[in-house]
């Protein structure tokens, strides 16, 4: 007794479905596979995937309030904010310091680009906003200082740089400080790889 081959039955479901397609339909042989080529491909999806290109940062538009973030000093939250879906508008005057953070879960090794978006709302005197990457058990300090006397005149600035994990838990801190009055807006904050 003789089975039909897998390529028969395609074409007579074909067939049967629509006629015209089953006339072109030819059971064809099948391509030869190399050895390298085999090996090649098995070992191309054999390597482990690396993080997720996710934002690590919870909430970074702040359309949930503070939803995520641990608040010191005079934050307040705005939904809809200058154009963006949500701000944080931290404000400092007289040597104060105002800042919010967020611990997030990182890959040791895995260079992210951290992204934050400011809005100059009133600055006078000397002032400083100061974001740090801190690693669990204090290890490995990186330090992003935004540059506020470059900021867009009525609009968004954005800020970039990259970051190396160097632990499993890194805590993100942005800290606003000033010595006379500081108001300033911040949004789109990420941490991608």
């Amino acid at each position: 007794m003789k089975f039909p081959t897998t390529a028969s039955i395609l074409a007579l479901g074909l067939a049967l479905i629509n006629p015209a397609v089953a006339a072109n339909c030819r059971p064809s042989k099948p391509a030869s596979v190399s050895s390298s080529s085999t090996s090649s491909a098995l070992s191309s999806s054999s390597s482990p995937a690396g993080p997720a290109c996710t934002n690590l940062v919870q909430n970074g538009n702040f359309a949930d309030d503070a939803t995520g973030w641990t608040l010191t000093g005079s934050n307040t939250f705005t939904n809809p904010c200058e154009g963006a879906a949500g701000c944080i508008d931290s404000s400092a005057s007289s040597d104060f310091t105002t800042s919010f953070s967020q611990a997030l879960t990182t890959e040791v090794g895995t260079t992210y680009n951290f992204d934050i978006e400011f809005y100059v709302w009133d600055l006078s005197g000397s002032n400083s906003v100061v974001c740090t990457m801190t690693g669990s058990g204090a290890s490995g300090v990186t330090t992003f200082t935004l540059p506020l006397d470059q900021a867009i005149s009525g609009g968004w600035t954005p800020y970039t740089d990259t970051y190396t994990a160097v632990s499993v838990v890194t805590t993100l801190d942005c800290t606003l400080t000033s010595n006379t009055l500081a108001e300033i807006y911040f949004t789109g904050i990420s941490l991608m790889c």
